[in-house]
């Protein structure tokens, strides 16, 4: 089998994996589709039961409205963190990985890898609970890379 093929069977072994412990536990999921792509899987493994919108503002209408986000997604850590939620990057792909490395959220993330469904709980418990503040740093780091940001536009224009 395609080494495409592996991950997705990793990252589909994780992602039922995690539902179902996130429901055995009491906790609401929200399955967000962020491409059109991702659509007959998610409807293969979920029947109607996710969210998929074709509007930005209305996809992050519906991210903010979440308490934590675990995201195989770049898309879904960056979202997340611009609204203060803690994300939970699952590294299944370089950019996941970077991107954590850089806002320092190493610890709080998970390999893609369907033994690290513990793993992942025990992350969404601390970001539900009392240890939300240790996303805190990423947040800092997100603000830094904001202000370095708006100076360099303003050297440019």
């Amino acid at each position: 089998r395609s080494p495409t093929h592996q991950r997705r069977r990793l990252m589909t072994k994780f992602f039922l994996g995690l539902l179902q412990a996130l429901r055995g536990e009491g906790i609401e999921a929200r399955v967000l589709v962020h491409d059109a792509g991702d659509i007959p899987l998610a409807r293969q493994l979920l029947g109607q039961a996710f969210v998929y919108e074709r509007d930005p503002q209305r996809m992050l209408e519906v991210v903010q409205g979440c308490d934590v986000i675990v995201g195989f997604r770049l898309h879904a850590g960056i979202a997340g963190l611009g609204f203060g939620i803690p994300p939970i990057p699952v590294l299944a792909d370089g950019r996941n990985f970077g991107f954590a490395e850089t806002l320092g959220l190493m610890e709080l993330s998970v390999p893609l890898d369907p033994g690290s469904v513990g793993m992942a709980m025990e992350r969404v418990r601390l970001a539900l609970g009392s240890g939300r503040d240790r996303w805190s740093t990423a947040i800092s780091r997100r603000d830094a890379l904001g202000r370095t940001m708006r100076q360099f536009l303003k050297g440019v224009v």
